[in-house]
């Protein structure tokens, strides 16, 4: 069989796979927007801490013996994780920046995190914001709330030593952010007693809707037009019944034998 020009390089250059029932991308990837969230660097690299009052953040490393009726404690995973402590009523705040990226289809945060409030002794209860932990999206320079993720309530158990592992849809919070620089915050209040805050293993990632190189992309219009190698192009009918459909290109040299 003699095959022209346009049937060679068609068949030579490209490969067409259609593959049926990939409604997702196969190579989209989550991106990770948190550096040092496992403080596994020993240090709060990467962190911004902020305390007002007497109390702050320290790296644990199953050594350190906070000034309350906490003892040393093992980090919730691997060397070191990070605790809060005071000596007197304080507010501690761990923030980390981020720039929101444009195209957000999801967005989750989690964390995993150890509760020692120790105002069970005369209140038992924590109080809103007065002796609570809490994490928070906030604007650029950690001035303003922007959105509440998670906060302790009244009712909660004093003591939770977990750890505690929680995770959160943030997509319509981080949808309404996009482009901008905000700060995922983690805050311990105290003005009743001691309050031991401790996190580890965090993490905040998105997947966006905007294409990276190697995407399996999806079959939405009834025709695909693809740009071949000369100034030709080729218009390939979608197959119909195939919803969902992706492709990729496979491009091989031409055996000439």
């Amino acid at each position: 069989m003699v095959f022209n020009n346009a049937q060679k390089l068609l068949a030579g250059t490209l490969a067409l796979v259609l593959v049926a029932g990939m409604t997702s991308p196969a190579f989209a990837a989550s991106t990770e927007h948190i550096t040092n969230g496992d403080f596994e660097t020993g240090t709060f690299a990467g962190w911004t801490i902020v305390e007002v009052g007497e109390g702050n953040w320290f790296i644990n490393d199953g050594t350190f013996d906070p000034p309350s009726p906490l003892d040393p404690i093992a980090p919730i995973s691997g060397q070191f994780d990070a605790m809060s402590a005071q000596d007197e009523p304080s507010i501690n705040i761990l923030s980390e920046p981020f720039t929101v990226p444009t195209g957000i289809s999801s967005a989750n945060v989690s964390w995993d995190d150890r509760i020692f409030n120790f105002a069970g002794v005369e209140s038992n209860v924590f109080e809103d914001p007065n002796q609570e932990a809490r994490v928070e999206i906030l604007n650029s320079d950690g001035t303003t709330v922007l959105d509440t993720i998670w906060s302790t309530n009244p009712g909660d158990p004093d003591i939770q030593p977990g750890p505690n592992p929680r995770s959160f849809d943030i997509t319509t919070t981080l949808q309404g952010l996009e482009g901008q620089t905000v700060r995922l915050s983690f805050t311990e209040e105290d003005d009743v007693n001691y309050f031991n805050f401790i996190v580890d293993n965090i993490s905040l990632t998105t997947d966006t809707d905007n294409p990276v190189a190697g995407e399996l992309l999806s079959i939405n219009t009834s025709a695909l037009v693809i740009g071949g190698l000369s100034s030709m192009m080729w218009m390939i009918p979608a197959v119909a019944g195939i919803a969902g459909a992706g492709i990729y290109f496979v491009k091989f040299r031409a055996n000439r034998n």
